[in-house]
């Protein structure tokens, strides 16, 4: 690491195309013990520590322009899911809004906790990467993965004073510990700079506050590209995971290397739910890029648990080895068992294409993890789409569908593959076939299409779904427009079953009353978003949220059908929304973004707020904050929490 200022300033080194993504070498077996674990786990292998001098065949890049970018890791002696025993911490500096307050200098930091401190660390790799650090008014968001150094009581900063311009006005810095649940406040308001205040270039900083907030746990997925021919893809790969407490979130498997090429092993490290007892996972990719189509070979997933696992032996010398025979109960205590954090691992075979142009064509596959006990296999849903026979009922957008049944949901699936070449066309039945872990019984689907295309507007009549294992038909009426300009405006529909008997009272002009069937199993959502007074804040960009609750989330809901305006998202405005959902339960997060098009995409976001009347709450989102490339972090997505002094509770309305 240099120590000139441009090492953290300049570009990216030319991209090496002689470097490859990681690439592991197959460890030699080792002895193992298995331990007596919470609760039963398939293919469960249990690591015990092996000692100082212990080593780990992972190979890992110190690289700013591999892996995940950084260029120090701290290792522990662990054979097996080595990162899963190091805690990240998301370390956000704000540089102050004030004239000269940006610095070319190296900028360090050193955090202390109640069980160690992490040494001084280098601020050199950006996660949101804006160019230039610490320029005027930004905010440079870092990742630094170390051993876990327990509850923050201070951070120490500053700079090394090199450069043109050294002199820093350091603003805030914010420290988020997802697995701890914990987000750290640090307020500065305050020169670093030889020739400001008091010349101080690095200053101590203490806690102002502590926030809880959702806490997550360390996953390590391991994927094997297989060794046949054009095997690598240069699509976007993603991954779900689903257990006994539900499922996390999509999570896109990505990092700065040439990923997933022929014959080659990627392991990547993130946070996420902890889903308890994994029974299945989806993984696939968008079938973007040239050469998109992918051999999966295999997918490891590895999490930490808590389990018995036998005590390892002290080693003694000569003189305590004779005090130990004249005393037997020394010899028990080295004997037993003790509870340690050990690594399971889920291992999930594939051996398939995921490719539009091999085997059955599609790009994402659910597995089951190897020797499971559950009694899951895969099932075929034969899919039946029944769009309206009205003048203008057929569309050309890009249909979607999400099934939900006991045990899960398929994700959303592009309906693509018709038995007809024009699909969605007025009073046309396509049908699909929608292959996932079987489901048990169905719940609800989602349904939607992306109004990508000028005749968007779609008017459908109903969904039935065929169980082909247990030979059962379920009927989901809909009767109503996706369409911005019909209806509500809304593009998606959540639709639940219903019994064969009600679908032929519609046959006998019963359609109203199926409509406001469906209508009374859902909960309307009114969502208010306040554009910020600040000049410039408008957004001429697609606005986009998903709603989190307890149970589940909404899906993407674009924001395209305002009640009260028009032109959406001006400065100073307030635009209401309406948007419709099954069953998602007390409501922990709302994410909103946009698509960064338009002459004008940079958007202040002052707060939502979402009134839920037959629950009787309303929900503040507080945001304050851009959603822009060059304005705060650069970011275009926010993950906003209700605010509990702004919550309201009233009397559910029937």
């Amino acid at each position: 690491m240099g120590s000139e200022p441009q090492t953290s300033k300049g570009p990216p080194e030319q991209w090496n195309p002689r470097r490859t993504s990681l690439r592991l070498p197959q460890p030699p077996r080792e002895e193992k013990s298995r331990g007596e674990l919470q609760g039963n786990h398939p293919a469960v292998t249990v690591q015990k520590p092996q000692g100082a001098a212990a080593t780990s065949p992972q190979a890992l890049w110190l690289d700013r322009n591999e892996d995940d970018g950084q260029i120090t890791r701290e290792l522990v002696p662990f054979l097996d899911g080595q990162r899963l025993y190091n805690i990240s911490y998301q370390i956000s500096v704000k540089t102050g809004d004030i004239p000269g307050g940006s610095s070319d200098s190296n900028v360090f930091v050193k955090l202390y906790g109640d069980k160690g401190d992490t040494g001084k660390l280098l601020l050199v790799v950006s996660t949101n990467n804006l160019g230039n650090y610490f320029e005027t008014g930004r905010i440079d968001i870092f990742t630094v993965e170390t051993f876990d150094i327990g509850q923050i009581n201070r951070l120490l900063i500053g700079h090394t004073n090199k450069g043109m311009r050294a002199g820093w006005f350091l603003d805030s810095v914010q420290i988020m510990v997802p697995v701890h649940g914990k987000n750290y406040m640090f307020p500065s308001h305050r020169w670093l700079c030889k020739d400001e205040a008091d010349g101080k270039t690095e200053l101590e900083i203490y806690p102002s506050e502590i926030l809880d907030i959702e806490q997550l746990m360390n996953y390590e997925i391991t994927v094997v590209t297989g060794d046949v021919m054009f095997a690598g893809t240069n699509a976007r790969v993603f991954i779900q995971i689903y257990g006994e407490k539900g499922k996390t979130e999509i999570i896109t498997l990505q990092n700065k290397s040439n990923n997933f090429e022929r014959n080659t092993t990627e392991i990547f490290k993130f946070e996420a739910k902890d889903v308890g007892k994994i029974f299945k996972i989806r993984i696939g990719h968008d079938g973007s890029g040239i050469g998109s189509g992918w051999f999966l070979e295999a997918v490891d997933v590895k999490h930490l648990i808590m389990a018995l696992v036998p005590k390892e032996k002290k080693k003694e010398d000569k003189k305590k080895k004779k005090k130990k025979k004249k005393d037997e109960e020394d010899e028990e205590e080295d004997g037993g068992e003790e509870m340690q954090e050990v690594v399971l691992t889920y291992h999930f075979p594939c051996s398939r294409w995921l490719s539009s142009g091999e085997e059955d064509g599609e790009l994402v596959v659910e597995l089951l993890p190897e020797d499971a006990e559950e009694d899951l296999e895969v099932n075929t849903y034969e899919v039946c789409v029944f769009t309206g026979d009205m003048m203008g009922a057929g569309t050309d957008a890009n249909v979607y569908i999400n099934i939900y049944g006991e045990n899960g949901d398929t994700g959303e699936r592009p309906l693509s593959n018709s038995d007809n070449l024009n699909k969605f066309e007025r009073g046309q039945e396509d049908v699909f076939i929608v292959t996932a872990i079987d489901l048990g019984t169905l719940k609800k689907l989602r349904i939607r299409h992306d109004n990508t295309q000028p005749y968007s507007a779609w008017y459908l009549d109903r969904v039935e779904i065929v169980d082909t294992k247990e030979d059962i038909t379920y009927y989901f009426p809909c009767n109503r427009w996706l369409a911005v300009d019909e209806d509500d405006g809304q593009i998606a529909r959540e639709l639940v079953p219903v019994d064969e008997a009600f679908m032929k009272q519609d046959e006998e002009g019963a359609g109203a009353t199926l409509g406001l069937e469906q209508k009374s199993m859902s909960t309307t959502y009114t969502i208010k978003i306040k554009t910020g007074e600040k000049k410039y804040a408008g957004t001429d960009a697609n606005v986009f949220a998903i709603l989190f609750g307890e149970k589940d989330d909404t899906g993407l809901i674009n924001l395209k059908a305002c009640k009260n305006y028009k032109n959406k998202f001006e400065q100073g405005m307030i635009n209401e929304f309406i948007v419709e959902a099954v069953d998602l339960g007390d409501l922990e997060k709302l994410r909103i973004g946009h698509d960064n098009s338009g002459g004008s995409s940079g958007w202040f976001l002052d707060w939502v707020e979402v009134d839920a009347p037959s629950q009787g709450q309303r929900l503040r989102f507080p945001c304050g904050r851009w959603l822009d490339e060059r304005e705060d972090d650069g970011a275009i997505v926010r993950d906003l929490y209700p605010a509990d002094l702004q919550t309201e509770i009233y009397t559910p309305c029937k």
